[in-house]
């Protein structure tokens, strides 16, 4: 089964508890781990790092918005300021619902409910909201 999980709002929030699952998953299961966020992949290995999560032992691939759009040559797609990418929200959720169908992901965990009309039918969304203390 191919998996797609968010990093920036759900992995991030939880290492201490996902990464023993995904590490699990991936070497028991014989599931694909995508990791999926928006910066480019080069941002998001860093922060992934940080945080200790390993290629091959947590996860096998990254998807990135930015860099997906990038090659799409999304024409809304801007930096402003400070250095963030924009693009239209129609074109920034339907990204994951692209990358889903090209790869043939069947399950996405996700803390934003935006992505979830974007997805191709076949595709389980679960999302997974941070709990307020």
């Amino acid at each position: 089964m191919k998996i797609g999980v968010d990093f920036h709002g759900f992995m991030e929030s939880y290492p201490e508890v996902l990464k023993p699952l995904l590490e699990f998953m991936l070497s028991q299961c014989d599931h694909e781990i995508y990791v999926l966020s928006g910066p480019e992949k080069e941002i998001i290995i860093e922060d992934l790092t940080r945080l200790g999560y390993i290629q091959g032992v947590h996860y096998d691939e990254i998807f990135s918005i930015v860099d997906f759009l990038k090659k799409k040559k999304d024409p809304n797609l801007h930096q402003d300021e400070k250095g963030n990418w924009w693009t239209t929200d129609e074109n920034w959720f339907s990204s994951k619902g692209q990358f889903c169908i090209e790869e043939g992901i069947e399950v996405i965990f996700d803390d934003k409910i935006e992505y979830e009309k974007y997805l191709p039918p076949w595709v389980e969304f679960y999302r997974i909201e941070r709990r307020k203390k």
